[in-house]
């Protein structure tokens, strides 16, 4: 292989990053997002009775909000951010199984979709994504193809990380004791309260919570400088889908690495 890695995973660790800071709880730096879409009516599992929060400390709010996330088991996140100027859009449905489904892209450097169901794992790059990671044979090689491994596999461990939304509520409860409760408002028709923080580098970031039903986190927001935007998650307790790629639509990586890894020993990934 070109680079002698599959570099999906170097980005995902990026991703991972950026959602860590947009709650604003000081986790991450540099971590910022543009371009996203409200919260939609879809996020109806928010919907229900009055549940106080807004009347809660910050702390408090951030924890309900983590817990809820939690027991919801699943969400759907959609939006974009930029950390250290790479500009990142994702839509991905996730669970706390560390199932997962769905796209992200990496403005002119391309983007890939992802299949994660139990422990197997699909990853499809486009060949603009291959080209401008130095791995365009590999490309050619996997064509319009997944590549097809497993959780353990190493090259791609923090793919496990990213469908992980146990993982991800865990981020946006971190440091929570440097967060301040702010406004209500009213996001894609749900009512929520606003949670503000600061991160490492002094910039603001905002977590709206549902105020209606379970206090889900709606959004994560940065705006700061020219920086604005934020993930929204929606489509909490929808099961990731599970259907997953054919054989006839994915080449396993093992093999892949044969077809394009030079022979002799000292080869590897």
């Amino acid at each position: 292989m070109e680079r002698r890695q599959l570099v999906v995973t170097a980005l995902i660790g990026t991703v991972l990053t950026a959602l860590a800071g947009c709650g604003g709880d000081g986790s991450a730096s540099h971590a910022t997002a543009t371009g996203s879409a409200p919260v939609s009516g879809s996020a109806a599992a928010a919907g229900g009775s009055a549940n106080g929060v807004e009347n809660l400390p910050a702390q408090e709010i951030v924890r309900r909000s983590v817990q809820a996330l939690k027991e919801g088991r699943t969400a759907h996140a959609v939006g974009a951010l930029t950390s250290a100027g790479q500009r990142i859009a994702l839509d991905l449905a996730l669970d706390t199984d560390a199932n997962c489904s769905g796209t992200m892209s990496l403005g002119t450097e391309g983007g890939f979709a992802l299949v994660k169901v139990g422990k197997d794992l699909w990853i499809k790059p486009d060949q603009t994504f291959w080209d401008a990671h130095g791995a365009a044979s590999v490309g050619k090689v996997a064509g319009d193809r997944y590549l097809k491994t497993t959780e353990d596999d190493a090259d791609f461990g923090d793919v496990t990380s990213l469908c992980d939304l146990t993982q991800l509520a865990d981020s946006i409860g971190q440091n929570a004791g440097a967060v301040t409760r702010g406004t209500q408002t009213v996001l894609g028709g749900i009512p929520a309260v606003t949670v503000t923080g600061v991160d490492e580098e002094g910039e603001p970031g905002t977590l709206f919570v549902s105020t209606q039903g379970r206090p889900y986190p709606l959004r994560m927001e940065k705006s700061s400088g020219s920086d604005s935007g934020g993930i929204d998650f929606k489509d909490f307790g929808v099961p990731v889908p599970s259907a997953t790629p054919g054989p006839d639509q994915s080449i396993d990586v093992d093999q892949l690495r044969q077809q394009t890894l030079p022979s002799g020993p000292t080869a590897s990934v």
